[in-house]
C-alpha cells in the first residue's frame, strides 16, 4: 500500500499537477492525465525509487536497523524492499517488452534497444539492491544456529509478498471502470514484478547470521492501524477517482 501511494500520488499525481496537467483517472493501478508528458509517467517509479533510497541510507546507517520494536523495523524494511522492487520491476517490465512507465518515457527514443536494454540493466541492478537490502535486514530477525532457519527467512519473505498481492487484488476489485482489467493489472505489480523477492532465502545462505535473533511479537495494535489502512485504501485508491476534464 504505501509503494503504490507513493508511486500513483506523490509520484505520477504531484508531477502531473505540478507540470500543469489535470489528472483524469487516479486508481491503485491506473493513471491518466491530460496531458500525458514524459516527466508524469517518470514519476511514479522516480517517487518509488528516490523513497526507497532514503529509507535505504538510513536504514545502512547501523542503529535505526536495530533500534524500535522489532515488529516496527521488519515492516519499515518491507516498505523499502518493496519500493525498491517496484521501480526494479518498472525498469525490467520495460526492457522485456517496452510496456510499462518508464516504456512511455522511452517511447520514440532511439536506438531503441539501447534504452530498452538499458532500461533492463538498470532493473536488475535495482532487484539486486532491494535483494541485498532484505538480506541485511532479516538478519537481524534469523539467528545463525535457528532449526529449520530456511523455512523461516522463506515465511518472512512470503508472508508480506502473498500478502501484498492479495491486498492489491482486493482493492482492485473495487475499480469502478474495470474490476478484470484492474485485478489482472494489480497481480502484475505485486506478484509478477516482485517475484524475484522470493529468491531472498537464496542469498540468505551465503551471509552470516547474528547469533542471536531479535523476535517479531505480533502487534495487535500495528496490525490494526494497517487493516484500518487497507480499508481507506480500498475505498480511495482501490475504488478510483474520476475528474472531469
Amino acid at each position: 500500500m504505501v509503494a503504490n501511494i507513493v508511486h500513483e500520488v506523490f509520484g505520477h499525481s504531484l508531477v502531473c499537477v505540478a507540470t500543469g496537467a489535470r489528472i483524469t483517472v487516479l486508481t491503485s493501478v491506473f493513471f491518466h492525465s491530460v496531458p500525458g508528458s514524459r516527466m508524469t509517467d517518470a514519476g511514479g517509479p522516480m517517487a518509488n525509487l528516490l523513497f526507497g533510497l532514503l529509507l535505504w541510507g538510513w536504514m545502512r546507517r547501523g542503529e535505526p536497523a536495530r533500534q524500535g520494536p522489532p515488529f516496527t523495523r521488519f515492516v519499515l524494511l518491507m516498505i523499502t524492499v518493496f519500493n525498491l522492487a517496484w521501480v526494479a520491476g518498472c525498469f525490467c517490465q520495460t526492457g522485456v517488452s517496452g510496456h510499462g512507465d518508464w516504456g512511455f518515457v522511452i517511447e520514440r527514443l532511439h536506438p531503441a534497444a539501447f534504452w530498452r536494454g538499458s532500461a533492463l540493466i538498470t532493473g536488475v541492478g535495482l532487484y539486486w539492491l532491494a535483494l541485498r537490502t532484505a538480506v541485511r535486514g532479516l538478519n537481524l530477525f534469523v539467528a545463525a544456529d535457528e532449526p529449520d532457519r530456511g523455512r523461516r527467512i522463506f515465511r518472512l519473505v512470503a508472508w508480506p509478498y502473498f500478502a501484498a498481492g492479495m491486498a492489491a487484488c482486493l482493492a482492485a476489485t473495487l475499480d469502478q471502470a474495470g474490476m478484470v482489467a484492474a485485478v489482472r493489472g494489480a497481480a502484475m505489480e505485486t506478484l509478477a514484478l516482485n517475484m524475484p523477492l522470493l529468491l531472498v532465502p537464496l542469498f540468505m545462505r551465503r551471509r552470516p547470521a547474528f547469533s542471536q535473533r531479535d523476535v517479531i511479537d505480533r502487534s495487535g495494535a500495528g496490525l490494526a492501524v494497517i487493516a484500518f489502512a487497507f480499508i481507506l485504501f480500498a475505498l480511495s485508491l482501490g475504488r478510483g477517482m474520476r475528474f472531469g476534464v
